[in-house]
């Protein structure tokens, strides 16, 4: 009997795959990371559509005043306030220096361009496939960068030393 049965219900074995379906569409391109990433569950929809209102309202109260209403030109505060009443603009270009630098005295600006040169090596084993090898000493790039930076800016026993204000911060 147990011969008759296998010999009737013969399995079918296809000769030939089918070819792959696409995935749906609501799992793949925009929809499907929409989905995945900021609609997955009722806790992330939520906080997604929080977040995306206040930033719509923070946007849209703020970009009157810091980009339609600026002003551009001017030479200072009070002309920028005559002409409007946005942001004045014209200052940054006046107080770039200052902005950069802070009082650093502008014989010595050299020392702060110098540690940022100095960040762009430490990052760059980081970021640079080619540097992969040198990225395993990483973990003492930090320590390794602020002792420059120090050396560099002549940080506090300088400022102690020659009784000078102390430009660094660290005193």
């Amino acid at each position: 009997m147990a011969s008759l049965r296998s010999q009737s219900h013969k399995g079918y074995v296809a000769k030939a795959s089918l070819p792959a379906l696409p995935p749906p569409l609501g799992t793949r391109g925009l929809v499907g990371w929409l989905r995945q990433n900021l609609f997955y569950n009722i806790t992330n929809s939520l906080m997604t559509i929080v977040i995306v209102l206040l930033l719509w309202l923070l946007i849209s109260s703020s970009s009157g005043w810091f980009v339609f209403d600026a002003v551009v030109q001017g030479s200072s505060k009070q002309e920028c306030l005559q002409i409007d009443s946005g942001a004045c603009w014209a200052v940054i270009g006046k107080r770039i220096d200052q902005f950069m630098f802070g009082f650093y005295p502008e014989a010595e600006r050299w020392r702060p361009l110098i540690c940022f040169f100095l960040l762009f090596v430490a990052i760059g084993p980081l970021l640079c496939p080619a540097f992969r090898p040198a990225a395993r000493c990483s973990g003492l790039v930090p320590f390794i960068r602020f002792w420059q930076a120090c050396y560099y800016l002549e940080g506090c026993l300088a400022c102690r030393r020659s009784r000078q204000r102390c430009l660094v911060g660290l005193c």
